[in-house]
């Protein structure tokens, strides 16, 4: 099981969801935590190196640490504004 970690980035567009919303986003990533690369997908191009997650019209950008088993989530950000970097 990977330790899900949040930066302060991702952890303030967390807090600014519904809470309904954001408890969903947390008990997805407890599920994905499990085995991180069983959903969702790698990124290319600019963003190439992180995974994104989809919850509804949310995505979720994330790097996978094996060393560490750490799964850093950098953004919670809406489809329209994710891949906008």
């Amino acid at each position: 099981m990977y330790e899900i970690v949040f930066t302060k980035t991702a952890s303030k567009e967390l807090d600014n969801l519904d809470l309904d919303l954001a408890e969903r986003v947390v008990s997805f990533l407890e599920d994905v935590a499990e085995s991180p690369r069983s959903k969702g997908g790698a990124l290319k191009g600019g963003l190439k190196g992180m995974w994104r997650y989809k919850v509804g019209k949310l995505r979720i950008l994330a790097t996978i640490d094996d060393e560490r088993k750490m799964l850093v989530i950098h953004h919670v950000l809406w489809r329209k504004d994710a891949y906008r970097r």
